[in-house]
This record gives C-alpha cells, sequence and structure tokens, in this order.
C-alpha cells in the first residue's frame, strides 16, 4: 500500500513525501501511516491543517483531541498505529485542525497526495512503516442461547448471530413497520426507486426521503409522539379543537386546519398521475380527458339531475371509436395494506353509486377508485385494471406507478412544510397558526 503527504507551497518549509505502508490491507492503515509521518515531520509548536479525504481518521483523532482523556485502543485492531498516532498529536503545543474533504472531486492537494499515494510502493527512497493487524482484537465473549458458558465470537459473527434472533422474533411477531413494507399489492416495490435514486425521474430531495422514512416508520415527531417522548406536555392537536390526539392520521386525514393543505396535495398528486397516464394513451384510438370537469358538461343527460349534475370526477376518459366512458376519481388516505386501501375504494365506489346507476341507463361506463395512502402506498391493482382498459402497456404502466410513489412521496413533504408553516405563525401570534 502507498501513502502521500502533499503540503501547500511555502508552508513549514517541506517538501512532498511518499509512503509506503506493509501490514493488512486497509485504507485505514493507509491514510494513518501517512497522517503518522505527516505529524512527525512538522515542528509541535507550529500550526498544523491536515486535509483528509477518511473520515474514520478523522474522527479517531478528533477522539484523543483531550489529553485529559486517553483513549482504549486494546481492542482496535490497529491499536498500534491509533496509539502512535495519539501519542503524537498529544505532543503538539499548537493548533491542529482536521479537516474532511471529498476524494476526487479536484481538491488539489488531495489530488496531489493521490498521485503521491499511488506511487509510493515503487519508490525506493520512501519511508517505510510496518502495521500488523493485532491478533483477537475484535474478539468478544457473549452467551448465546443453549450455550451454559460466554462463548468467543468475533463481532461479525456477534452481528450475524443477533439479526438471526431478530429476524426470528420478526417473523413470529411482524412490527408495524415491516407489515407496511412487506404489504402485498401496495406497490412497495417501487418505493425504493424514488427514495434511494440520486439521480434521474424518480428522485427526491434527501428532506423528502428522511420525512417518508419517518413516516413509514411512526417515527415523525408529532406532538404525540413527542408526549410519548416526555417531549411535549400533552399530545394534543393544537390547531383544532376537536380534543384529537396529534398524531399522523389526524393531521393527514382528518385535522380541519389542514383541510386545505390536504386538497392541494390531492390536486398536485392527480395532476401528476393524469399527466404521466395521458402521455401513455394511443393517439390513434382517440381518447378524450376531461379533468374535474362537471358531468353535466360531459354528460347532457345529467343537465336534468340536480342530485348528480355538478358531481365532479377527477377524470373521465372518453373512448371515442366506441363512445365508452371511463369514471376516474382519486382518493388519498391513510391505507398501509391492501384491505384498508380496499376500503377506500369502496367508500369511493358508495358516494359514485347513485350516479353511476342514472348514466349507465344511456350511457357505456365504468368506475374506477384509484386509493393511495399518504405513506406511499397504492391499490396496484386497481391502477392496473385502469391502465389496462386505457390499453397502456405494461412497461409504461411501471413508469406511471413509479411517478405515482414519488408524487405522494413529496405530497408529504409539502403537508410538512405546511405544518411548520403553521407552528411557526402559532408562534409569532401566540395563537395556532
Amino acid at each position: 500500500m502507498g501513502g502521500g503527504i502533499a503540503f501547500r507551497a511555502g508552508d513549514h518549509g517541506l517538501s512532498d513525501e511518499y509512503v509506503r505502508v506493509h501490514g493488512h490491507v486497509t485504507s485505514f492503515v493507509a491514510e494513518g501511516a501517512a497522517a503518522r509521518v505527516l505529524l512527525g515531520m512538522v515542528p509541535v509548536d507550529r500550526p498544523l491543517v491536515i486535509l483528509t479525504d477518511s473520515a474514520n481518521i478523522m474522527f479517531a483523532m478528533q477522539h484523543c483531541s483531550r489529553r485529559e482523556r486517553w483513549r482504549d485502543f486494546s481492542n482496535h485492531a490497529d491499536e498500534q498505529l491509533l496509539k502512535e498516532l495519539a501519542t503524537l498529536q498529544a505532543q503538539r503545543t499548537a493548533l491542529t485542525v482536521w479537516v474532511k474533504v471529498k476524494s476526487h472531486v479536484s481538491v488539489e492537494l488531495n489530488e496531489r497526495a493521490d498521485r503521491l499515494a499511488a506511487e509510493a510502493p515503487f519508490v525506493e527512497e520512501a519511508v517505510s512503516k510496518l502495521y500488523t493487524e493485532q491478533e483477537d482484537g475484535n474478539v468478544i465473549q457473549f452467551y448465546k442461547s443453549g450455550e451454559p458458558v460466554p462463548v468467543r465470537a468475533s463481532a461479525k459473527e456477534l452481528n450475524d448471530h443477533f439479526i438471526q434472533l431478530r429476524n426470528t422474533a420478526v417473523l413470529a411477531k411482524p412490527t408495524r413497520t415491516v407489515g407496511k413494507l412487506t404489504a402485498q399489492g401496495v406497490g412497495r416495490e417501487y418505493l425504493p426507486t424514488v427514495l434511494w435514486s440520486e439521480t434521474g425521474l424518480y428522485s427526491v430531495q434527501d428532506k423528502m426521503v428522511k420525512r417518508m422514512l419517518q413516516c413509514i416508520t411512526n417515527t415523525f415527531p408529532t406532538r404525540a409522539r413527542l408526549h410519548i417522548m416526555r417531549k411535549s406536555e400533552d399530545g394534543l392537536c393544537k390547531f383544532c379543537s376537536e380534543g384529537k390526539l396529534d398524531n399522523l392520521y389526524h393531521w393527514q386525514c382528518e385535522c380541519t386546519r389542514f383541510h386545505d393543505a390536504r386538497t392541494k396535495v390531492h390536486n398536485d398528486i392527480w395532476s401528476e398521475v393524469s399527466k404521466a397516464i395521458c402521455s401513455h394513451l394511443s393517439k390513434h384510438t382517440g381518447w378524450e380527458f376531461f379533468k374535474e370537469t362537471p358531468v353535466k358538461d360531459i354528460f347532457t343527460s345529467m343537465q336534468h339531475h340536480p342530485v348528480h349534475a355538478q358531481r365532479t370526477p377527477d377524470g373521465v376518459f372518453l373512448r371515442k371509436d366506441v363512445v365508452k366512458y371511463f369514471l376516474v376519481d382519486f382518493t388519498r388516505g391513510y391505507g398501509s395494506t391492501r384491505e384498508e386501501l380496499e376500503k377506500q375504494e369502496q367508500t369511493k365506489r358508495e358516494v359514485y353509486e347513485g350516479l353511476m346507476t342514472d348514466l349507465r341507463v344511456e350511457h357505456r361506463v365504468e368506475f374506477y377508485p384509484l386509493a393511495c395512502g399518504y405513506n406511499g402506498a397504492i391499490a396496484v391493482d386497481t391502477w392496473r385494471k385502469l391502465m389496462d382498459v386505457l390499453e397502456i402497456p405494461a412497461r409504461a404502466q411501471e413508469r406511471v406507478l413509479r411517478l405515482a410513489v414519488r408524487a405522494i412521496c413529496i405530497g408529504f413533504s409539502t403537508m410538512v412544510d405546511i405544518r411548520h408553516g403553521c407552528f411557526r405563525a402559532s408562534d409569532q401570534s401566540g395563537q395556532p397558526g
């Protein structure tokens, strides 16, 4: 292995240095060996700023920055290297600052040090350092089920053992989070594409990823949760007078203060979904789409039905060649499982039952309730049935479903921003925002 030390021109009057490193192969040892040589080169009474792209080395040295507290390295595989680094740093009387820099982003000194490190193994006159791995440095004793005495095991073996125990417990009685993430038929396979895509069509901002994970794991800091953690006087909603707990369900689905916010988020998601669906409609079939249009403006027969005339579904797709209509109403609720989403669908069917009965007297028409949960779940089978009758190819359906999950994640984050705005307004005025 090799390490490199690059000085800014004129600093300390020292020149760049190659470091040849022998021992067990890890980046920690290579970077640490270079840092050890550097600390030995610079006089202890001169201020020193060290730029490194190794977070591990920097954090290790920060932990040893106070002389009155000496860290125990006896169980660390690189005990020898760490003790040398800590000792040299403790001997310094001038300010020593460690700065973490990103690697391979054209930081001039860091790039130069990397080139020196790459050449170091082949430079005969380079400083040479040997660091061997401490034997049994990571061995731990623990009580294993069925064993009368403690069992010796490495950290990896111990980790694997407890993971196995945890998996058994989860399989026996899954937690709510595991239940949400493994629920069948709610599109959980699309969530990783949204949360872990750094760039591209489906990516979202880091803050949205954090908020959605808090939502799924039920760790979002609502007042009800903060009260459980003893960080709030009570867990009641401060924005409505109904005396309800301020949990995710109340805030996302029923609090009167956030009715307009929920409407906005609903409309934003539906706009993204309908745009994605319409972009894949066949141009040869002659589809027409009516977005949020009163039924009386689409079906002339409904103008004489005052009960239904003003009903406005989220969308109506008309297939012109056979004159067949497909009514769609999108609903954003609390569902995490297919059963919960099915309840949301059934509620919509009941709302539209009378209208559909009247429409079918004179028209060929079908109704599709598209349900989703604020936590990213979607009723995949119903969404696919609609896209099948709209003759959208399977590959395009995957794209629509991923875009839908992305829009739902953004919608939850939008609700968080609105909530934060209400709290700020409340703090300034002394009254709920």
